[in-house]
């Protein structure tokens, strides 16, 4: 699917600021859910690293495969804890303001 997206695009770009050399990187990609029936709110964050022997224009390499690609990764796994986020919770809306919407990019298929 992000091979399909513009280099222009902002689901694209996000990642292209301090991100990659021409010959290595890394990214984070955070996935946010619910936990259980209770609305439990759960964060999967995987992060990676690469090298490659080729030049690379995006930091989601899309034409190049091993030996000519190497990665590593590693994942964590967050609960929300309402009762210590409710502690919290207004200080991060007061921060975000109206620029949630602008930080938070949505992948669709």
């Amino acid at each position: 699917m992000l091979n399909k997206l513009a280099d222009s695009d902002d689901r694209v770009t996000v990642f292209e600021s301090e991100s990659h050399t021409a010959h290595d990187g890394n990214m984070q990609l955070l996935s946010v859910g619910q936990a259980d029936a209770d609305g439990t709110l759960a964060v999967l964050t995987i992060g990676y690293t690469f090298t490659s022997d080729n030049t690379l224009k995006r930091t989601f390499p899309t034409t190049v495969s091993p030996p000519d690609l190497s990665m590593s990764n590693c994942a964590l796994s967050l609960t929300l804890d309402e009762q210590v986020y409710s502690q919290v919770r207004q200080t991060v809306i007061d921060e975000l303001g109206g620029r949630a919407g602008s930080l938070i990019a949505e992948l669709k298929s």
